[in-house]
Order: C-alpha cells, then sequence, then structure tokens
C-alpha cells in the first residue's frame, strides 16, 4: 500500500461505466523501465550523460516528446541515431519481457467475465506496445489497441482517450480510464473519462488525487472491487 493514499471512489460515476480503457506500461505490465533502460543506454552510445530528472519524468510521455526534453537538455545529442539505438535496444529486451503488474490480469479476468469492451490508450509506439502485449499474453484480451502512432497528439493530449472510446463504441463519459501516471491522467479528464489513478508505490507520480470523476487507488485489485462491485 502507498502510504498516505486511501482508496477512495466517491468521486466516480460507476453507473455510467460501460467500457475500460488502460494505459499500458506500468499500468498492466511492469514495463517502464525497459524504456529508461533503452534511453539510458541509447545516451551512453554517444558518450552522453543521462539526465536523471530526465528519466525519472518519463511516465506517460511519447518518444518524440522525449526525444524534445533530450535535445534541449543534450544540444550533441544525434537524434536519429539515438532514436535507431533506442528502438533497436527495446527490441532487443524482448526475452526480458514486462512482467504482469499485480491485479492486472485477475482485473482483466473479471472484466471479461462482464463483458465489458475493453481498450489500450498507450504513448508508446505501435510496434513496441504489441511486442509487449503479445510477449504478456494481454494482446487478445482487448478489442482495440490505440498508440502514439495513432494520434498527431499523445498524451497529455486527450486524443488517445477519444480515440480509444470511439474504438470501442463508447462516448469517453461512459469510459473508466485506469492510469498509474500524472500525465496520463491528466489526457483521459481532458478526453472527459472517468479515472482511476493507481500509482506505483515507488513511483515519481505517486501523489494522491482528489477530482470530479478521478480518484485513487492503492492497487487494481481496488478498481476491481470499486467497478465491479458497484454491479
Amino acid at each position: 500500500m502507498i502510504p498516505g493514499l486511501a482508496a477512495s471512489s466517491r468521486s466516480i460515476e460507476w453507473a455510467l461505466v460501460q467500457g475500460v480503457i488502460f494505459d499500458l506500461d506500468d499500468t498492466l505490465l511492469l514495463s517502464e523501465q525497459l524504456y529508461a533502460d533503452a534511453f539510458a543506454e541509447a545516451l551512453h552510445g554517444q558518450s552522453l550523460p543521462t539526465p536523471g530528472d530526465v528519466l525519472s519524468g518519463l511516465a506517460g510521455l511519447s518518444e518524440d516528446a522525449v526525444v524534445e526534453l533530450l535535445s534541449r537538455r543534450l544540444p550533441g545529442l544525434d537524434r536519429s541515431r539515438f532514436r535507431s539505438d533506442y528502438d533497436r535496444l527495446l527490441t532487443e529486451s524482448r526475452p526480458h519481457s514486462p512482467v504482469h503488474r499485480d491485479g492486472s490480469v485477475e482485473l482483466l479476468d473479471r472484466l471479461g467475465d462482464r463483458a465489458l469492451p475493453l481498450a489500450v490508450a498507450t504513448s508508446a509506439r505501435r510496434h513496441h506496445a504489441l511486442q509487449h502485449l503479445e510477449a504478456a499474453g494481454l494482446l487478445p484480451r482487448f478489442a482495440a489497441v490505440l498508440t502514439a502512432d495513432d494520434v498527431d497528439h499523445p498524451k497529455p493530449s486527450p486524443d488517445l482517450y477519444i480515440a480509444a472510446a470511439r474504438a470501442i463504441d463508447r462516448s469517453p463519459a461512459h469510459c473508466l480510464a485506469v492510469e498509474d501516471s500524472i500525465t496520463g491522467v491528466r489526457a483521459a479528464r481532458s478526453a472527459g473519462c472517468q479515472v482511476a489513478y493507481v500509482p506505483l508505490a515507488n513511483g515519481e507520480d505517486a501523489l494522491s488525487i482528489d477530482h470530479p470523476n478521478c480518484a485513487t487507488f492503492n492497487s487494481l485489485n481496488d478498481v476491481a472491487e470499486a467497478l465491479l462491485g458497484s454491479r
């Protein structure tokens, strides 16, 4: 349990939820570290330092956004080489594919039993997202997978959540977004979704949020109890 975070579902209108949209990295799969490691190694390949504050703030950001941040901090960065090395390193990480976050499979099982349509909305590139979902055995669970490659403006823009809701034939207001990062929460709230914020205990974004239609939870199991216990 995250100290100071109490599972509270009062802000979410559970009766409105007709579909669920999940963030991927560190929400369903413990995968953000794979991205951070690939970024750091790609920088090392150019003999460039790794800005700790940038890497610690990767959660929820697209590759383009991170490259832009790095370019501002590291004027000598060869963007093209960095992207190529990063893509190769992340692809090579497949033998060390991310593990399921605690409670993710159980939550998906229970949602499947209720026949609620499910989607993924991730800032990852499509080939990396599909690679990780397939390796984790989760890809067949989702009616749609929306990635940074599918929209002009990834998170914190609402575009990914709007597109994901459309893909499962639901309005954003009738979708529950499940997120682990502040960036993702902003995107989902801007889209008009109900939002379950489930930060990791050791995450940079482990803060309590109290906004209309948004609640903070200690675990995915708590989300399952709140959502399915209301039905």
